[in-house]
């Protein structure tokens, strides 16, 4: 049994309308690449705001975008340089202890440096220091980047920068406290220090523990280091098969299902519990999806049959579909059906006739071979 792809659950609610007058909002703050086609579930009822300094890459994204309600803005996502935060690390940068030089991503980039001056060869290659920016001083907070587009409530935000991803925090921490704001992905760095400022990954989980979010989900990148370079993961100069853990991605959502069982009521209205049942589902977490429906099942199935739901949410099983109390059932019945298959046990080692024979053949000639060396040496 293994997670359904199709997103069915998430596309039942779109074709029920559930969306239809409260679509879902996206802010990708870093999006190289275009925003992940996991939002696509959506179609006409996701509303994007992409923003990345790449100026190249913004106007290329912007071109080719057929859907009208995802923009791409060329821009810095951040604190101000004069914000305490960012006078506190003056030169430092945004890591303490940062490992780049002595990895083999780094090594790769250097020998490969000179061998393209194609703009987007480079990025390919991971080489981001020549890039066309945005000027980097025309910054803003994302709270003040929602506020000039008058987005009145935004229910994702994913943030990948490549450095100064907890500063895109700090700038948006009205965001972050808003009950409004179902999650977030992060990337995450583990290395670095004890330092408070510094965009590590435990200063990243405290920060968002703080405002009533839990880790749903995290990643880890390894990267090998230059003196034992391992194989690469991509087609370019990045993380490799083994090694330290350098990065990762890291899923954040309000549980609401978990404070529902303390204080038995919802802070949510019935269109934020099904866009967080969607969520749930496209991050690829259907049981956490799952319990949204049901504990809320009195609310929701006012605009929604919740059985159906928890159908489109249920994996196969055995290969065959299967509704999701079906599914239960039979975890109910036996767990031990949910083990993974046992290992075919070791085969003992059988010498083929064949191979018996031919060792007594090879015996037998060499002890002919001697005979013959005797008789005729006398």
């Amino acid at each position: 049994m293994s997670v359904r792809t199709d997103f069915a659950a998430t596309q039942y609610l779109v074709d029920a309308g559930a969306f239809s007058e409260d679509p879902f909002t996206l802010i990708d703050v870093g999006c190289r690449g275009g925003i992940h086609s996991r939002w696509q579930a959506f179609g006409d009822n996701l509303k994007a705001y992409a923003i990345d300094p790449l100026i190249a890459e913004i106007e290329e994204l912007a071109r080719a975008e057929k859907n009208p309600n995802i923009k791409y803005w060329p821009g810095y996502i951040g604190l101000a340089f004069d914000h305490p935060v960012m006078k506190s690390r003056s030169a430092r940068g945004p890591w303490g202890n940062f490992p780049w030089e002595r990895l083999s991503a780094a090594w790769a980039a250097e020998i490969m440096a000179s061998e393209v001056d194609d703009e987007a060869a480079r990025l390919e290659r991971n080489q981001w220091s020549s890039a066309r920016l945005t000027e980097s001083s025309n910054r803003v907070g994302l709270t003040e980047f929602v506020r000039q587009r008058e987005i009145e409530s935004v229910d994702f935000i994913k943030v990948d920068v490549d450095g100064e991803d907890l500063y895109v925090l700090l700038s948006g921490d009205d965001l972050i406290r808003d009950e409004e704001t179902l999650g977030f992905e992060l990337e995450v760095a583990f290395f670095g220090t004890d330092c408070e400022s510094d965009n590590t990954f435990h200063n990243v989980d405290r920060l968002m523990r703080a405002h009533g979010y839990e880790l749903f989900d995290l990643s880890v990148r390894t990267y090998s280091r230059r003196t034992m370079p391992a194989p690469f993961v991509l087609q370019m100069p990045a993380q490799t098969e083994w090694g330290a853990p350098f990065q990762g991605d890291a899923l954040y959502v309000r549980d609401v299902a978990g404070r529902a069982r303390e204080s038995n009521s919802s802070p949510l209205s019935t269109a934020k519990l099904l866009k967080m049942i969607a969520v749930h589902e496209l991050f690829g977490l259907p049981d956490c999806a799952a319990e949204i429906a049901v504990t809320f099942k009195p609310q929701l199935c006012a605009i929604i049959d919740v059985d159906h739901l928890l159908d489109m949410l249920t994996p196969r099983l055995n290969g065959q579909p299967v509704t999701y109390h079906q599914y239960c059932g039979e975890f109910l019945a036996d767990p031990t059906r949910f083990y993974p298959p046992k290992p075919e046990p070791a085969q003992p080692l059988v010498r083929k006739p064949q191979n018996i024979l031919r060792r007594k053949l090879s015996s037998l000639k060499r002890r002919l071979r001697g005979l013959y060396v005797t008789q005729h040496s006398g």
